[in-house]
């Protein structure tokens, strides 16, 4: 369905998580992949052509939302230690 994300979303021993993604990730070998990890979360983020294409917060997960509409825009993703 258009806009629909596959997400896995959970809890654990109080630590949240998420993993989301719109595009099968297997075979893919083009990827810029950015890991940041602060205080609050662990994040990876899977960039194709400058697109946010797929991403994973372990952590607090305060990110989630702006991510989640980056991905869903399909807007040009520059990455900023700040985001």
């Amino acid at each position: 369905y258009n806009g629909f994300l596959p997400i896995c979303s959970s809890s654990f021993a109080g630590v949240r998580f998420a993993a989301v993604s719109h595009i099968n990730l297997i075979d893919q070998n083009n990827f810029e992949i950015i890991i940041e990890n602060d205080n609050k979360d662990y994040t990876e983020l899977y960039l194709l052509n400058n697109k946010l294409v797929a991403y994973t917060l372990i952590g607090k997960c305060s990110k989630s939302a702006f991510l989640k509409r980056i991905l869903l825009t399909g807007e040009d993703f520059k990455y900023s230690a700040t985001i």
